[in-house]
């Protein structure tokens, strides 16, 4: 017997590496996400690909000024297309009972962005989050700044952008 015969007869299927790597990873206390059967989810929020056999890490996403948006994580569907989810939805989605239609947002308890613990996530509804979320120097009215540049000439600027052009936000 060749080493190229007993390679191809040790060699598990794709099928059965997934059956194997499901079985192992729900006896360590991951299930399986909804809606995506080729991942596995723990307490811990470790994001498994059974048909890779690997880890998944969801990755910061941030806005071009350099704000941060949120955590976002790719996965595949059933039928194979590549989906760029948001993790706290994901997180949510799979752990936290939604019972109102109407709360379809997800609200940080504590405005931290990267926090996507279970205690730390709650669904809410548009209003609430419009309501919540929103920044609190960004509220009410805006206050303007006259700034002088180096020709003399004066200049209007919002307060706000102006905290962060000189850095203070």
């Amino acid at each position: 017997m060749t080493f190229l015969d007993k390679y191809i007869t040790v060699k598990e299927s794709a099928e059965d590496k997934m059956s194997r790597v499901n079985y192992e990873k729900q006896r360590q206390g991951y299930e399986q996400i909804k809606d995506y059967p080729r991942y596995l989810i723990n307490d811990q929020l470790t994001v498994w690909d059974t048909k890779l056999d690997r880890e998944v890490n969801p990755q910061s996403k941030k806005s071009r000024n350099g704000g941060l948006i949120g955590r976002l994580i790719r996965l595949n569907d059933i039928n194979g297309k590549r989906c760029d989810l948001s993790f706290s939805y994901l997180v949510a989605k799979q752990f936290i009972p939604n019972d109102d239609i109407n709360k379809n947002k997800i609200f940080h308890l504590d405005n931290d962005l990267e926090n996507d613990a279970v205690d730390n996530l709650l669904w809410i509804d548009q209003f609430n989050y419009n309501r919540y979320n929103t920044n609190n120097e960004t509220k009410g009215e805006l206050y303007f700044v006259y700034a002088v540049d180096i020709n003399g000439m004066r200049h209007k600027i919002c307060y706000n952008k102006f905290k962060r052009f000189v850095g203070l936000i």
